[in-house]
């Protein structure tokens, strides 16, 4: 998962090393991460910035600045 898609709601631990992950599990275990809320929060994150038409909207801004170049 790369933080542009995800920013905040991701787990993030470098796979190389293996203290990272046991952190990450410990956090969740202990309560400290609660995963249920981070889901919730992860659908209302990609709804709000990932939409179809906003993509478009975009796209189509892009490309009409290209044409007034």
């Amino acid at each position: 998962v790369y933080r542009e898609v995800a920013g905040d709601l991701a787990l993030y631990f470098d796979p190389a090393k293996h203290e990272e992950l046991r952190h990450q599990l410990i956090q969740v275990y202990e309560g400290r991460i609660d995963l249920t809320e981070r889901s919730k929060a992860s659908v209302r994150y990609a709804s709000s910035h990932f939409r179809k038409g906003s993509y478009t909207d975009g796209l189509i801004s892009i490309y009409y600045k290209c044409m007034r170049a």
